[in-house]
């Protein structure tokens, strides 16, 4: 409830989904979430990316070795 508060998401049950990986979280969204997150919104975009899309992730930072930690 409180993550649904700190990023203005009317519905609760819509964190719920993106941390269970039942949806993904919108981009728009990125900035907002590492914000109420207190991450740094570049190291937080370059985890959503390694997490959602692998190919572009390694075609703009190479290995994906290692997991962003954030």
């Amino acid at each position: 409830m409180d993550m649904a508060l700190a990023t203005g998401q009317t519905y609760f049950t819509f964190i719920s989904a993106v941390e269970t990986g039942k949806t993904k979280l919108p981009t728009k969204d990125i900035a907002i979430w590492a914000t109420a997150l207190q991450v740094d919104v570049p190291t937080f975009a370059q985890a959503f990316v390694q997490a959602y899309d692998l190919a572009l992730f390694e075609a703009l930072y190479g290995s994906s070795d290692t997991p962003i930690q954030i």
